[in-house]
């Protein structure tokens, strides 16, 4: 009776009642710990449930199936219990039950979560019999550990062993192709769920539509959505997201609101990817009615990350007003809010506010990350004060986050722009690994200021460093040889851009090429150049 008020307690959630009836039972037998730890499991609480095997190990009562199985569960659920999961594994090792499948299955997929997909094979290929369930763990274990050709040739071992996929088959073999180059594998994968008649399976819809949008495919991701026949908020949410993130925002936008016409609600990354949809085309409209939506459904106070789109959305779309009241809003503010506030102000040219703003955010105890520093440089850029711009790189060093590329690149821009060279080379000589951007910053700050030749020795590095330029890059290469009367040297490098890199030259190409020939006296050829130039 007391293991039956113990099971009856877990199922009911309530631990702690649980836990007051096995404590009065004198002898707990296994029956007796298989269900409390089943309780504990079973409401997430992962650590007390691999305390209780520890202590069932130590009161010297042996495990049967269902005690490894439920434990091992929890070995996987927490992630951070790999060496309790390894004696559990050692307990089977050699006991009568090593060779039950349910367990050697509960193996695979618990070392498959912990990424060691070695040890889950040793496991998968030492099994005398293999099911479905099986073979979906082994490659689901291949698939979350990013060996997405290895989960491929075990789906096909798994035809050949004439075992049939089922759907936990089919959402693992998705999330395996979202890593293959090729479209083949991927059209084959979605004809095999067609024919095998679980494309009806809402979640394995959901996999292919996902699959289509991480391998940058919307029209696919579309098309897939179009055929699942019970849509939910996620068969939703993955279609709208691959349209407003692939520069499909008036579609996206659309079917968000097809989909509050099925009265379907949307959940918090459905709003989020909308409302950034509105503030990259700068949508005010449909991102006030998605505002509207997220209030309606209490998301707007309950949900920082949403409220947080919200006012960059506003901020985006140039509406100062709102942002600040949504802002405002937020009672509980990150550095996510901070930041996008501080942008909000940075890009209304209000360069006082944000600092200001800063100092608030200082003074309420939240630390800045990358994306705050990067905002407050370009204030400083705004101000055009080299003073302030200094004192900021001071406080990137004391958070440690000079070594970011992305806040050095802006340093370099900044201390560029500011004319001060000497420390724009030692923030990019600093630099671990200098990207494209970070080569661009540091030649165009010598290009601005006359160094040309300086400028033209820093490119020369950065191809003998294998890095390939762009046409951001020839703009400034051309701006420099422009500035310094360098006519051949600035005919050689246009050649070069459109014969060896095969970038297309665009207006502000042509444009430093005619501003080079007339500059060096060449009038004639700067004539005819700028005739050619479209309008």
């Amino acid at each position: 009776l007391a293991n039956m008020l113990v099971l009856a307690y877990g199922k009911c959630r309530s631990v702690s009642d649980a836990r007051k009836v096995f404590d009065g039972i004198e002898e707990p037998n296994v029956f007796s710990w298989t269900v409390i730890i089943a309780a504990y499991a079973e409401n997430k609480d992962h650590r007390e449930a691999v305390q209780f095997f520890r202590r069932m190990n130590q009161e010297g009562v042996r495990a049967n199936q269902v005690t490894l199985i439920t434990v091992l569960s929890s070995c996987s659920a927490s992630l951070d219990r790999l060496a309790d999961g390894r004696t559990v594994h050692g307990c089977i090792t050699g006991s009568s039950f090593e060779t039950y499948r349910p367990l050697q299955t509960a193996l695979v997929n618990m070392y498959g979560k912990y990424g060691r997909v070695r040890e889950a094979r040793a496991v998968f290929d030492g099994m005398a019999e293999r099911d479905v369930i099986t073979w979906s763990a082994m490659i689901t274990a291949y698939a979350q550990g990013g060996h997405g050709r290895q989960a491929w040739s075990m789906y096909h071992g798994m035809s050949l062993d004439g075992v049939k996929p089922n759907e936990v088959t089919f959402v693992a073999i998705c999330e395996a192709c979202c890593s293959f180059p090729s479209f083949l594998e991927r059209e084959a994968l979605v004809e095999h769920v067609y024919e095998s008649g679980y494309d009806c399976y809402t979640i394995v819809g959901n996999s292919i539509a996902n699959m289509f949008s991480k391998c940058g495919d919307p029209s696919s991701a579309r098309q897939a959505f179009d055929r699942i026949p019970r849509k939910d908020v996620v068969s939703w949410s993955v279609v709208i997201s691959s349209l407003t993130q692939h520069e499909l925002a008036d579609e996206g936008l659309l079917l968000f609101r097809a989909m509050l016409a099925e009265g379907v609600a949307p959940n918090h990354a459905t709003l989020v990817n909308c409302l950034d949809a509105c503030s990259f085309s700068k949508n005010f409209g449909d991102g006030r009615v998605v505002h509207g939506v997220a209030k309606s459904l209490g998301m707007e106070s309950s949900s920082p990350v949403v409220a947080t789109a919200v006012l960059d959305m506003y901020s985006r779309c140039g509406s100062l007003v709102d942002a600040k009241r949504m802002f405002e809003k937020i009672s509980s503010r990150d550095v996510v809010a901070w930041t996008a506030m501080i942008s909000a102000y940075q890009q209304e040219g209000l360069s006082d506010q944000a600092m200001k703003l800063f100092r608030s955010m200082d003074l309420d105890g939240v630390r800045p990350n990358e994306t705050t520093f990067m905002r407050l440089v370009a204030v400083c850029m705004d101000q055009n004060s080299l003073a302030r711009g200094r004192m900021i790189h001071s406080r990137i060093v004391e958070e440690g986050l000079e070594a970011s590329t992305s806040v050095s690149n802006a340093l370099i821009t900044f201390y560029g722009q500011s004319g001060s060279l000497a420390e724009a080379s030692r923030v990019f000589g600093r630099m671990a690994a200098a990207t494209l951007i970070s080569w661009t910053a540091i030649i165009s700050a010598f290009a601005q200021h006359s160094h040309s030749q300086r400028a033209l020795e820093l490119y020369q590095r950065m191809d003998l460093e294998g890095i390939k330029p762009d046409d951001v890059t020839f703009i400034t290469i051309l701006f420099a040889c422009s500035h310094s009367g360098m006519v051949e040297e600035g005919r050689r490098y246009f050649l070069a851009m459109v014969g060896d890199h095969g970038i297309e030259s665009s207006v502000q190409h042509l444009d430093c090429l005619v501003d080079l020939l007339g500059r060096a006296g060449w009038l004639e050829e700067a004539e005819k150049l700028a005739r050619s130039m479209p309008l």
